[in-house]
């Protein structure tokens, strides 16, 4: 069973987003997941998690910098 819940679907202890992301970025997590033996969402999650654990405001420069490197906006 599961009830909507800010834009997702809420199940089991997690929450189901539609998202969209540059091809590029996809293909390189599904790459990475491959490499780690993970499905992608898992992936994701362990890359957001890493994220959220050093979100400093270094880190965050330093990750506007790399995604505006490889011709991501971000702003």
């Amino acid at each position: 069973m599961s009830d909507e819940r800010e834009g997702g679907y809420k199940v089991k202890g997690k929450t189901q987003l539609g998202i969209y992301l540059p091809d590029e970025l996809v293909a390189r997590l599904r790459q990475k997941a491959e490499e780690n033996r993970r499905g992608i969402s898992a992936e994701i999650q362990i890359a957001l998690e890493n994220y959220l654990a050093d979100a400093t405001p270094e880190t965050a420069r330093n990750l506007r910098a790399a995604l505006e490197r490889e011709g991501y906006s971000t702003t």
